[in-house]
């Protein structure tokens, strides 16, 4: 500042030089991390009790279930709501969820054995025949599809 307390250019300078360079860097640094590192998008969805209330999507799954199985493979509609409860309850078993994680080599296994698990398991209690494998994921996959569908509307 002058004698008059405004600044001067010639002090102001020095001043803004080092904050144009120190931006550059940091400007800089940030390309170069922009073209070095691979972003990768991650994504956490928390589905069990933080985004929904797993008791009431509980029994609006086990009437949904009901509403795709039964017209599709037969036996009353109350068998199939019965019939998911009891099989989700021995797939949800913590020891059981457990070894199915532990014996299956990744989460595509995983998933194809607790689709089929699932439908078989519900089959069975129906007293309705079981489809074959490819057929039992087709099914399930088609099962979520309609039930995540109608509980949203």
């Amino acid at each position: 500042m002058d004698v008059s307390g405004a600044w001067t250019r010639q002090k102001e300078m020095p001043v803004l030089l080092f904050l144009v360079r120190l931006l550059s860097i940091n400007e800089g640094l940030y390309r170069y991390r922009e073209r070095t590192v691979t972003a990768r998008l991650i994504i956490f969805l928390d589905d069990g009790g933080v985004m929904n209330d797993n008791n009431t999507r509980a029994l609006q799954w086990q009437r949904l279930v009901s509403e795709f199985f039964a017209p599709l493979l037969g036996g009353p509609p109350e068998a199939w709501s019965r019939a998911n409860r009891v099989v989700a309850d021995r797939l949800f078993d913590p020891g059981t969820w457990r070894r199915r994680a532990q014996a299956d080599p990744d989460y595509r296994s995983f998933e194809r054995a607790y689709q089929v698990e699932w439908l078989r398991g519900m089959c069975e209690l129906v007293g309705v025949g079981t489809p074959p494998e490819e057929e039992c994921l087709r099914l399930a996959r088609r099962a979520a599809a309609f039930s995540t569908t109608a509980a949203l509307m």
